[in-house]
């Protein structure tokens, strides 16, 4: 090896990227550090150097069972066959401390004493994926929020508008009770939409499960309904958003649970989290993963705007949780959220 190429694989050893060199039988002769740190983070059982290893076995062992591995197969073999040049894809490499990481593969060939060497380059791009989903996520709600401004208003713009004619003529407490029916329901319509399109998290810290219901089930018209808490928690939250979690599970049991339905608080035995019950009717199985889909609820009554869950399962995903709609002891709907450590 000349002084030129151990000049050139020790500038590649100290790249944060993944590289292998892969000859025209595709063995690997060459890895770098970060190569070999990856492969023993992954619990790789031989030498995590993985020189003499077949890199097309390598990606054969789970090609059946991944869809990214079998593309990643063709690209190889479509370099060292000379179909292709350069080749990249993209794929998800999920690890325990982050299951959601995504990688770039790159790759290209290149000659070497009459040779041919095909040049292997994995890159994290975790991040990017990671701003992409939120990019998404952003876009999706505003899409909600302009289709509702546009549409769901529309109806009780054109009610108050229709009373405020007749008022000239019949100023009567029914017509001015509708009017004022109508603009309370666009209030409604406009402050959800306003906190669907604010799901970012601004001040976070440590908040106790138990005070954040007890204020939030002191601005709330609870029509009767029993609050019962089970354990508290405590953990870390944006307080704000917390809060329109439950406001708008608690209105949703209300809602659905009629006078004297009784709403569960507490904290889950198993993990890390909270859950919210009640002992109304519950969500079919069938319906329950449409359950947080815009307007899902819409129509129950005249206050429901139809955002309610969509805006909990947004203030669930950006604190990263995870939420569950379950049946309750009661037959009710539960809904459980776990939060991270």
């Amino acid at each position: 090896m000349s002084g030129s190429d151990e000049l050139a694989l020790l500038a590649i050893d100290t790249l944060d990227s993944e590289v292998a060199i892969v000859d025209s039988d595709g063995l690997i002769v060459y890895t770098n550090a970060a190569w070999q740190e990856f492969a023993l983070e992954g619990g790789f059982p031989a030498d995590p150097a993985m020189v003499g290893s077949n890199y097309l076995e390598v990606c054969e062992s789970s090609r059946d069972d991944d869809p990214y591995a079998e593309r990643a197969c063709e690209d190889i073999e479509a370099l060292l066959d000379g179909r292709e040049e350069h080749v990249q894809l993209e794929y998800p490499c999920p690890t325990p401390e982050d299951p959601l990481s995504w990688f770039l593969m790159w790759a290209t060939t290149f000659e070497r004493d009459g040779e041919l060497y095909v040049l292997v380059e994995h890159f994290d791009i975790s991040d990017r994926k990671r701003i992409e989903r939120e990019i998404e996520e952003r876009n999706e709600r505003l899409s909600t929020v302009s289709r509702v401004l546009s549409h769901d208003l529309r109806n009780p713009l054109a009610v108050a508008l229709g009373y405020t004619e007749l008022l000239a003529t019949d100023p009567s407490p029914e017509t001015v009770a509708a009017v004022r029916a109508a603009l309370h329901r666009m209030d409604a319509i406009i402050d959800d939409a306003v906190t669907l399109s604010k799901q970012e998290l601004d001040d976070v810290h440590v908040v106790d499960l138990h005070s954040v219901v007890e204020d939030v089930w002191t601005v709330i018209e609870t029509d009767g309904a029993t609050l019962e808490r089970g354990e508290t928690i405590a953990f870390e939250a944006d307080r704000s958003i917390l809060s329109s979690i439950f406001q708008n599970l608690f209105r949703n049991a209300i809602e659905h649970g009629g006078d004297g339905v009784t709403i569960g608080v507490g904290a889950l035995e198993d993990v890390r989290g909270f859950y919210v019950e009640d002992d109304g009717p519950g969500i079919p199985a069938d319906r329950r993963e449409d359950a947080f889909e815009v307007g899902y609820s819409s129509g129950s009554t005249r206050d429901n705007t139809g955002l309610g869950l969509s805006i909990v399962t947004n203030a669930v995903d950006v604190h990263d949780w995870r939420i569950d709609v379950l049946e309750s002891r009661s037959g009710g709907a539960r809904f459980e959220i776990t939060v991270a450590d």
